[in-house]
């Protein structure tokens, strides 16, 4: 027991910091660069050093990298509601055919023209409207082909309307330029590419870790304090949201049809 009257101070230590967690890698999903680049920013010490603040200017650029490489490989953006239009387009005209060749008559009939324009045309049915992308538009491509050779535009305007043959043209050419296959191919990133800005990125934050972590006093409250405000909470919230949205759910961003299926990627 202390003596009656007795004080020592006692000297109360910061936590000690784990460096390695934050200065060698950061492991986190593409769609969280940016956040964490801009928490870093927000969380920047007022006494920064021209050299990382020029650090967080590298960091920022390659957030902005990685996010146009995701835009262009989810080109399926502009896929999907051309591959909808098309399978709406071409259902339609199938339908309506099918409709019409139910109608009783003789054989030179509305019902059994439009039965034989149907079968013309449609010869396997509807189902290359739930095929991928690339190969629902040749299909849709060769049916109006076998329109334009066999001179069945005004016989197929007088079933259907000319407004859906116009329709189901369009739609297979918006399809068409949006998968890049039409006039204007449409650029897509090496499948290494995201992957490659991903340790760009890693290496950068590290990077810009050890520069606050080289001031670091680790007997000092004020100074450990510092790099966990700038450098270890910014870290730390997007691991930690990044573990409970996975708990959570566990949802993806899903390529459209046509598109090849990508996971997300992690970089350290």
């Amino acid at each position: 027991m202390p003596r009656p009257g007795y004080h020592r101070a006692i000297q109360i230590r910061p936590e000690p910091i784990t460096f390695g967690n934050y200065c060698d890698g950061v492991r986190l999903g593409a769609s969280h660069v940016k956040p964490l680049a801009g928490s870093l920013r927000a969380a920047a010490p007022g006494d920064l050093s021209p050299t990382a603040r020029a650090q967080l200017d590298t960091i920022d650029d390659i957030a902005v990298v990685i996010d146009d490489i995701r835009t262009a490989r989810h080109g399926s953006a502009a896929v999907k509601p051309a591959f909808d239009l098309l399978g709406a387009a071409f259902g339609a005209t199938h339908d309506t055919l099918l409709a019409k060749s139910r109608l009783p008559g003789p054989s030179d009939g509305i019902g059994a023209r439009a039965a034989a324009l149907d079968a013309c045309l449609f010869p396997n049915g509807l189902g290359f409207i739930r095929w991928d992308a690339h190969a629902a538009w040749s299909e849709a491509d060769r049916i109006l082909r076998v329109i334009a050779q066999l001179g069945l535009e005004a016989e197929l305007d007088a079933m259907i309307g000319p407004e859906l043959r116009a329709t189901a043209m369009t739609s297979c050419d918006a399809l068409r330029e949006a998968l890049g296959i039409g006039s204007a191919p449409r650029e897509t990133p090496r499948s290494k590419a995201l992957q490659q800005a991903m340790h760009a990125f890693s290496r950068e934050v590290s990077r810009y870790a050890r520069m606050l972590a080289a001031d670091v006093d680790t007997t000092d409250t004020t100074s450990v304090e510092r790099f966990r405000d700038a450098v270890m909470i910014p870290f730390d919230t997007f691991r930690s949201r990044r573990g409970t949205r996975r708990k959570r759910t566990d949802v993806r961003e899903q390529p459209a049809p046509g598109d090849p299926s990508t996971r997300p990627i992690d970089a350290r």
